[in-house]
């Protein structure tokens, strides 16, 4: 990564998710925020642990009435394992009256938007390895 920080941002329909990585030494910080009122749901911190079997351990903090914790979970899994790096998510993602599918679509989203981190941090042009 040639800077220290990298964004991404997806749109569909009214749907629209930023996604920001910001290296801190060896470690990842992800930002993720969007729909109607970007907000602090959730936090999830993904520690790696070199030498094990276990690659990880996740500490998880969801605040009542928020349902970021199903997905960020994930997110933080996929990319510490994928580049072996400590890796704290913080999402807040709030759409007015969203409807099952509208949720859907965020969780496809922010699938896609992992791997396009992963990707663009595994690539040989950045430094973090």
């Amino acid at each position: 990564m040639e800077n220290d920080l990298l964004i991404f941002r997806e749109k569909q329909g009214r749907i629209e998710i930023l996604f920001y990585a910001v290296r801190m030494g060896e470690d990842l910080c992800i930002l993720i925020s969007g729909g109607d009122t970007p907000h602090i749901g959730a936090v999830a911190v993904r520690q790696v642990t070199p030498g094990s079997d276990w690659s990880g351990d996740m500490k998880m903090i969801v605040l009542p009435g928020h349902r970021e914790g199903e997905v960020i979970g994930v997110v933080a899994d996929q990319i510490s394992s994928a580049l072996n790096k400590n890796v704290a998510v913080c999402c807040g993602i709030h759409l007015d009256k969203a409807t099952k599918d509208e949720i859907s679509i965020v969780k496809e989203m922010l699938v896609k938007m992992t791997a396009r981190l992963i990707q663009a941090l595994s690539s040989p042009n950045s430094d973090q390895q």
